[in-house]
């Protein structure tokens, strides 16, 4: 550990000598969530070069979620930029950035109440007797701390993101809406700077009582999420 020699007066004769640790700088850390088609991934598959990445999506179970390795930030700068011009087919949100301190985290939260009624009077016609409510959304948070060289970022990772399904129809109409989380927690180390990318299958939406996941690879109507975490040591 870097550390500041400091000389005291003396003393009766003798000479103190303390050590002050020198201040660990704050880290500022980015999130940026894309959605996009499949047309769009394949655009992302080339500007950034990521092999493993896109294999591992492809390969990937619809309900799984995928962690890639780290990337370089500047050559998503540009393709970002492109995306958030068009407007179609793939939508980019940029979360406020948060400075905090080594060890210290941070919660970032998107959602919304969901209110849907869990329980019916028989009697005609159904009226909801008991009510729940679902958070749907993102739900993020990071742990940033300075690696032991002062240099490197280790972040510790906790993403969940709720999806809104549709509506089973069960018992003379009443209706029971479907939920579908994605959810993971992770350790990955970074230079500063550094982006570090996971990627995850949105459930296709459904209306019906049988809820099948993402089956054809091929198909254009399948959505990918994928989460950009950079983090920066600041000067």
């Amino acid at each position: 550990m870097k550390t500041k020699l400091i000389l005291f007066l003396a003393i009766f004769g003798f000479t103190a000598i303390g050590f002050a640790a020198e201040k660990k700088p704050d880290i500022i850390c980015e999130v940026t969530l894309v959605e996009m088609s499949r047309a769009y991934f394949n655009e992302w598959k080339k500007a950034t070069d990521d092999a493993k990445m896109a294999a591992e999506i492809e390969n990937r179970d619809p309900q799984g979620i995928c962690f890639a390795s780290t990337i370089s930030g500047e050559k998503i700068i540009v393709l970002l930029k492109k995306w958030r011009e068009e407007k179609q087919g793939c939508q980019v949100w940029t979360f406020p950035p948060f400075k905090t301190i080594s060890g210290e985290a941070c919660k970032i939260e998107a959602t919304r109440e969901a209110k849907y009624p869990t329980e019916y009077d028989k009697g005609p016609p159904l009226k909801p007797t008991a009510w729940d409510i679902k958070p749907v959304g993102i739900r993020c948070e990071i742990l940033p701390t300075l690696g032991a060289d002062d240099e490197t970022v280790d972040i510790t990772l906790e993403w969940q993101d709720v999806t809104f399904r549709g509506f089973i129809k069960y018992e003379e109409g009443a209706e029971q809406p479907i939920f579908s989380t994605r959810k993971v927690k992770t350790n990955v180390s970074t230079w500063d700077g550094q982006t570090v990318a996971l990627a995850y299958w949105l459930p296709a939406p459904s209306d019906t009582v049988k809820i099948d996941e993402i089956k054809d690879s091929d198909s254009e109507q399948q959505r990918i999420r994928i989460v950009l975490i950079t983090s920066r040591l600041a000067k």
